[in-house]
């Protein structure tokens, strides 16, 4: 496709966000919207339509036009999420080829298929992590993984959030929900887990909330770096009840096996 043509393509994209935005929607949820339509074929991440829109904002069609990248070599259009994702499901199933990890990604909807990335993408960015084959091979798994377990109830809790059920309603909308949940580290109670429309910080502290309403404060609260557990409000709420938050390293999902295996 002509970078004019790609342009038009965004250009519109754009349009339709507009049209949203103007019928109330918020923008975020606009974004989403925009996600899950084909353009030319093709599927975008939410993110990309935010870039658009900001692009376009600031400096009109031209910033619309496609720019030459000087990443070649590496792993595109992965964002932090998806990436976590394709960690974990190599770490889980480390025989899997880079076909076996889409077909998996695509069983769990956290890709659509006919959308990026391509099977080459995710191997250069599991070479780039060293979970390809030849890193594998070498026993770059071998590292620590001795498990850790707290002596008393209410001392850890894990929490993280996956996709889950689809639903349809009696209108034919299809809403494709998100589980979120709390584990305690010592009992490997699920001292709450709910189901959501949409993966945000709201739904987050909500099923936070209703956890310590029914089992108390955690002295410590184990998340990942996703952007729902990492905001200064999640911060805020977690001091004002005097409980330590502490994040994960970038692409250790085993470190929180406990709510994996939960999952």
């Amino acid at each position: 496709m002509e970078e004019n043509d790609k342009a038009l393509q965004r250009f519109a994209a754009v349009n339709y966000i507009r049209q949203l935005h103007a019928q109330e929607f918020s923008l975020e949820r606009s974004y989403l919207l925009a996600s899950e339509k084909s353009w030319g074929g093709k599927y975008y991440s939410a993110r990309s339509f935010e870039r658009w829109y900001a692009a376009y904002k600031q400096f009109g069609f031209k910033g619309l036009m496609p720019k030459a990248r000087n990443d070649r070599g590496r792993a595109r259009a992965l964002d932090e999420e998806l990436k976590e994702q394709i960690v974990r499901l190599r770490k889980q199933h480390p025989n899997l080829t880079v076909k076996g990890l889409l077909e998996e990604l695509y069983r769990r909807e956290i890709l659509v298929p006919g959308a990026p990335p391509s099977a080459a993408t995710i191997y250069r960015f599991l070479r780039e992590v060293k979970l390809d084959n030849r890193s594998l091979r070498a026993g770059v798994l071998s590292g620590p993984t001795k498990a850790f377990e707290h002596a008393f109830s209410n001392e850890l809790w894990m929490t993280d959030a996956m996709h889950g059920i689809t639903l349809k309603t009696g209108q034919g909308k299809v809403i494709k929900t998100r589980l979120i949940a709390l584990i305690d580290d010592c009992s490997r109670f699920i001292t709450h887990a709910q189901y959501y429309e949409n993966e945000t910080t709201t739904c987050f502290l909500d099923v936070l909330k209703k956890a310590v309403m029914r089992r108390g404060i955690p002295e410590k609260l184990y998340t990942d770096r996703g952007k729902i557990f990492t905001c200064t409000h999640v911060g805020q709420v977690c001091a004002n009840l005097s409980t330590t938050l502490l994040k994960a390293k970038p692409y250790h999902s085993w470190s929180k096996g406990k709510i994996e295996r939960f999952f």
